[in-house]
């Protein structure tokens, strides 16, 4: 690594899940975002607007690039190319690193690389419409595109991006959304009798290698934390249930908000009191296993 650590980057993200939560309490599907310059000044915050606006656009990556833009006077009222604006906006973002709950869905991650962001740092995969590695790897892909010199350069310059800052946080502030349900969506995804188990204890298994090389992590992360690309890799520790890999050892990269910890301790105590069922699932092919979190 170099002189930035990961408590730098936990900070961040701390701000972004800052974000999800008010998102959350605002009934936005919580996902929260920050841009960060030269790693030390937030020059941006961004959260989903897609229900208040009824646009299924306005994504946290999104609102928080407008901001930068409207904040920097970079904005065109026309709307047309300039490559003197194209080339302000390219040098800002260059410098700036965005810090987001969920991975860029395809959509934002495309946004993100067109505008030149020098790196992303996510908490959790999206495993539906995940642009930096999920599904596509919009981030480093070959677009076939010629880059030139002079004003008609062709701005397109892919970025690393870095996940598992906060993703157990993240994880567990979508869930809270879905067990209570999208009143404003268009198309009801469970039934009203269907009441759903908000779980505190299983959480997909992140695959590191999936948007980075062992190279790259062990620079970001660090040889104190090669344990987790071992056991992403090997399994190891994992069990699997409806098709999915699940963690059997609550290991979080970054440290747990007191809250979150506490809500996973009397998860926890309600299972061994016998008040919440943990078995409720195995009509339904599930295999839940007692968690231990890891610190306990």
């Amino acid at each position: 690594m170099t002189n930035e650590t990961l408590e730098t980057h936990f900070k961040f993200m701390r701000m972004a899940l800052d974000q999800a939560e008010a998102a959350h309490r605002a009934r936005e599907v919580p996902v929260g975002c920050l841009f960060v310059y030269n790693n030390t000044e937030v020059v941006s915050t961004g959260s989903n607007l897609t229900n208040d606006t009824l646009s299924g656009i306005r994504h946290a990556e999104l609102v928080g690039i407008d901001e930068i833009l409207e904040r920097f006077n970079l904005t065109s009222s026309e709307n047309k190319y300039d490559a003197e604006r194209q080339h302000k906006i390219y040098e800002l973002f260059s410098k700036i690193d965005l810090y987001v709950t969920i991975e860029p869905c395809v959509m934002c991650g495309s946004a993100l690389r067109q505008i030149g962001i020098n790196r992303v740092f996510f908490g959790a995969a999206n495993d539906r419409f995940g642009g930096n590695g999920s599904i596509f790897t919009i981030n480093h892909d070959d677009l076939g595109i010629e880059h030139v010199s002079g004003n008609n350069s062709c701005f397109d310059k892919t970025y690393e991006s870095y996940p598992d800052f906060g993703r157990e946080e993240a994880i567990i502030l979508l869930r809270k959304f879905y067990v209570g349900q999208n009143k404003k969506a268009p198309n009801p995804q469970t039934k009203e009798e269907d009441s759903r188990l908000l779980r505190f204890d299983q959480f997909p298994l992140m695959k590191y290698s999936k948007y980075i090389t062992k190279k790259e992590f062990l620079k970001m992360y660090g040889e104190s934390n090669v344990h987790r690309w071992i056991r992403s890799e090997s399994g190891e520790d994992l069990t699997e249930a409806e098709g999915m890999f699940i963690e059997n050892w609550i290991d979080p990269l970054m440290p747990l908000k007191k809250e979150v910890k506490l809500e996973m301790d009397e998860w926890q105590r309600k299972i061994q009191e016998g008040v919440i069922n943990e078995n409720r699932d195995h009509d339904r092919g599930n295999d839940v296993k007692r968690i231990k979190i890891s610190g306990d």
